[in-house]
């Protein structure tokens, strides 16, 4: 791994991340970086599908790492075109990655204000396996946090239950926002593991996954491009100059 993301690499796009609102460093370090991909050993490390067996193992890894940062990077964006350095120089958007650590529409000091942030979080949408779950007894929202920018009953319950084993990160959902570790392990678990019905990014960038007929029409081909129709398609795909796609794709290279 750190072949592939040094810390010269990680710091230079992370340079303009949150910062921690105790002790006013920076949210994340390159170390929780590696600690939370140590707990993830097929990441960078998975079996390499026949359309991509010709490539070497370091190659894949650096392809699987530029998907995950391209994503984390833009979801996480400060978008400050105006931003500058400490020479007047205007900092690119790329390196405002891990700017926002949660969803600021869905700040729970505004009571979720918003059918937005509703959507996320509304208990009567729920999944009836949930109503004997004790979620959310601070009443702080299943909102969008995170690396993987987790969301609702079903993510927050089941990445509580697999990643660390217990109800934790459902009785109290901010640790998403305010733990590193925990940060970045939810951008790991969105990244590594299949939701919703849907393929996980790592097996597609892998080639471990194909797409069905139904798949292949609405985007979701290989490589990449699959991914992003993955979490974005009905949003940003197949729009001239989407901001937020051309910066993705732009990362990704």
């Amino acid at each position: 791994m750190v072949t592939v993301v040094s810390q010269e690499r990680f710091d230079a796009v992370t340079g303009y991340q949150a910062v921690d609102a105790v002790s006013g460093e920076p949210f994340t370090t390159y170390w929780h970086f590696l600690s939370a991909v140590a707990k993830v050993p097929a990441f960078c490390n998975g079996v390499v599908g026949g359309m991509y067996s010709r490539f070497k193992a370091e190659a894949m890894c650096a392809r699987e790492v530029a998907g995950l940062a391209a994503l984390i990077i833009t979801q996480t964006n400060g978008w400050d075109e105006e931003l500058v350095d400490e020479d007047s120089n205007p900092v690119e958007l790329w390196q405002q990655g891990l700017k926002v650590l949660e969803d600021a529409d869905c700040d729970a000091s505004d009571e979720l204000l918003g059918d937005y942030c509703l959507y996320f979080d509304d208990p009567d949408a729920r999944d009836p396996f949930f109503d004997d779950k004790d979620l959310d007894p601070l009443g702080v929202g299943l909102v969008p946090r995170g690396a993987g920018y987790i969301y609702g009953a079903d993510m927050y319950y089941w990445f509580s239950q697999v990643v660390y084993g217990d109800d934790s990160l459902t009785q109290d959902p901010t640790l998403v926002a305010t733990d590193p570790l925990t940060w970045w392990m939810s951008g790991l678990m969105r990244w590594m593991i299949p939701m919703m019905g849907k393929p996980a990014p790592h097996n597609i960038m892998l080639g471990q996954w194909a797409a069905t007929a139904d798949e292949s029409d609405v985007g979701l081909t290989d490589g990449f491009g699959a991914v992003a129709a993955l979490f974005y398609g009905a949003d940003q795909c197949g729009m001239a100059q989407h901001p937020v796609a051309n910066l993705r794709s732009d990362v990704y290279k």
